[in-house]
This record gives C-alpha cells, sequence and structure tokens, in this order.
C-alpha cells in the first residue's frame, strides 16, 4: 500500500499539469491562459527539449508575438541551454530579430566566448532601438526585443555593459517592462555597483519598477528596509502594495 501511494504521488507531481506531452506542454505555454503558470514548471521539468518544441511551434522562432517572446525569453533564462550553442549559432546569424536575439541569449549564457564586440554592438543597437526599421518611442511598440537584448547584456558582463544598464535604469520616461529586465541583467551582472543605482531610483517618484528593484537588492543581501518604508511614506502609489507586503513578511522574520 505504502509503495503504491508513493508511485500516485510521485506521478502526479508531473502529471497532474494540464498538457501531458511536450508538445501539449508547450502549445499551453505558449498560449496566454489560466493554465500558463503550471506549463511554465512541466516545461522546466521537460529540459531543453522544450525550446526544441518551442522553435518547431513557431517555425524556427520566426513567428512569434510579443507574449510568446516573453514565455520564450522566460524559458531561455531559467533551463541549461549549453547543448543548444550550435542552434543558438544558426540562430543569431539570421535577420530575423526574435531569432537572432533568442542566439545571443542563448549563446552568452552558455559560454563567455560569444562575448565579442560585435555582439555587445548589436545588443546595444537594439536596446536603445537605434537599428534600423526599429519604432524609437518605447510606449508605441508592442515587440519583446528590447528587453531580451537587456538581459543578455547580464550575461555579456563588464563594464560596458553596466553602464548601458545603468543608463537604462535611469530613464525617465520607460516601460516597466524595460526596467524590470534591466534589474533582472544587473542580477545577473553581479555588478557590487548595482546595489547603489537600484537604491537611489527606490526613492524617485518617476520610478515604476520599484518590486522588482527591491527583490533584486534583497537576492543580493543589501539592507533595503529603510528606503522601502521611505517610499512607501511618500503614498505614489504604483507597487506600494507589493512592497507594503514584503515589508511586513521581513518585519515577521
Amino acid at each position: 500500500m505504502v509503495v503504491t501511494l508513493s508511485l500516485v504521488i510521485y506521478s502526479s507531481r508531473y502529471f497532474w499539469y494540464s498538457g501531458i506531452t511536450l508538445e501539449q506542454t508547450v502549445r499551453i505555454y505558449l498560449k496566454e491562459d489560466k493554465y500558463s503558470g503550471r506549463a511554465f514548471e512541466k516545461a522546466i521539468w521537460h529540459g531543453d527539449s522544450t525550446l526544441v518544441e518551442a522553435s518547431l511551434l513557431t517555425d524556427e522562432f520566426k513567428n512569434v508575438n510579443y507574449q510568446q517572446a516573453k514565455a520564450i525569453t522566460r524559458l531561455i533564462v531559467a533551463l541549461d541551454v549549453s547543448n543548444k550553442v550550435d542552434f543558438a549559432e544558426y540562430l543569431y546569424l539570421k535577420k530575423n530579430y526574435y531569432q537572432k536575439l533568442f542566439g545571443s541569449l542563448i549563446l552568452l549564457k552558455s559560454s563567455k566566448k560569444f562575448k565579442t564586440k560585435e555582439m555587445l554592438f548589436y545588443l546595444t543597437d537594439i536596446t536603445m532601438r537605434s537599428s534600423k526599421g526599429l519604432v524609437k518611442d518605447l510606449y508605441k511598440v508592442r515587440d519583446y526585443y528590447s528587453e531580451i537584448a537587456i538581459m543578455a547584456l547580464g550575461y555579456y558582463g563588464g563594464d560596458e555593459a553596466f553602464q548601458k544598464l545603468k543608463e537604462i535604469i535611469n530613464e525617465r520616461r520607460a516601460p516597466y517592462s524595460r526596467h524590470d529586465a534591466a534589474i533582472m541583467a544587473l542580477i545577473q551582472l553581479k555588478d557590487k555597483r548595482a546595489a547603489q543605482v537600484l537604491k537611489n531610483r527606490l526613492l524617485d517618484k518617476d520610478f515604476n519598477a520599484t518590486f522588482p528593484a527591491v527583490k533584486a537588492l534583497v537576492a543580493m543581501d543589501e539592507e533595503v528596509w529603510t528606503l522601502v518604508e521611505k517610499r512607501l511614506a511618500m503614498k505614489l502609489g504604483g507597487d506600494d502594495v507589493f512592497l507594503r507586503n514584503m515589508l511586513v513578511e521581513n518585519q515577521k522574520d
């Protein structure tokens, strides 16, 4: 009886998700609905074969919308993609923005040997939307190009990447997702100067991505709660509810 029960528990751990097969899992994950969160966990369990399936379903990432781009990027960041270098090099040679950017992200995450000036120039070009053909006004676009390039800079590393990420964090007008991506990249960069950059912006009334900034500072093992209290006292709205909950949880600990 004990053995049978353990088998049931073990099986349900992986198969209670909607989407049993790899293909079903990826289809659900790439489709924004109430099951996508569960499908992500199952996708991680499938490993890098999930990326292969996502590539098949999107014609090698050529047919990707905004939400799918976010979902695929999240997979690349979460998975061990070291076995996908050859495919990533193939993608990087393409002209399609998503193909080239996914290739860049996989290559930089897999090995520092791809840390070249050519790669840096390309990512910076996309990040600042100075590449020909890109809409310059960030508030009018519905693509995920800039955010992928920003996160790739975190894997690129070094002072040049830090300076560019610092510039992005200090932008006065930028979408929440852009600052959020820059914060994720700063965590990956592991540069000690990043903490002060984030702390400075926490008390800026024009800064919206305060919740991910605080999470990043906590991950960096930085004392940040006095700043959170000051931010909440300013009553600026935005992430205040999340910040207040974090503060309460910290005080419990």
